[in-house]
């Protein structure tokens, strides 16, 4: 949790380094890029794996289904959401890079490359709504559950405040 908390911080000027890297060496290395934007993206899922599974976030009777359910798969979002966030951004600074990247690649006729480009986008552009599920709600169950879980942590913070 230490790191999920610290690594935040280097995380921003970290994945624009690397996506304009990418996206330079795609022009000569287009196998190389992909070495270079996948890397990153696999570590990142690999890590909100970690941190989901490291979490666990009691239930709390108060809250709907919809909101139980918001609350059991994103906690480490409402719970950290500044690190949720910065996350978020990385991952979708990635995907805006492995696009560009794929679209070089796509005009040096570099086909498994495109390809691998294509996967990478399809398989890690939702891994940003694990990362922070508030930009990316689809359906009305999970803006319900979400601002009843929002609105119990603000009341919360609030109780709190008034006891100290």
């Amino acid at each position: 949790m230490f790191i999920y908390l610290m690594l935040f911080a280097f995380l921003r000027p970290l994945s624009i380094l690397l996506s304009i890297t990418g996206i330079a060496v795609a022009f000569w290395y287009p196998y190389v890029s992909l070495g270079i934007l996948g890397a990153p993206l696999v570590l990142l899922w690999l890590f909100l794996m970690g941190v989901r599974s490291g979490i666990k976030a009691p239930p709390i009777t108060l809250l709907s289904r919809a909101g139980q359910k918001m609350w059991q798969r994103y906690a480490h979002f409402y719970l950290h959401p500044f690190a949720g966030r910065a996350y978020s951004n990385a991952v979708s600074t990635f995907s805006i890079a492995v696009l560009a990247a794929g679209a070089v690649s796509l005009f040096k006729t570099a086909w498994w490359a495109v390809g691998g480009f294509a996967a990478l986008y399809l398989l890690f552009t939702p891994m940003a709504k694990g990362f922070n599920p508030t930009n990316f709600l689809g359906d009305d169950e999970e803006k319900l559950g979400r601002a009843e879980v929002v609105g119990m942590l603000q009341a919360m913070a609030e109780e709190r405040e008034a006891n100290d």
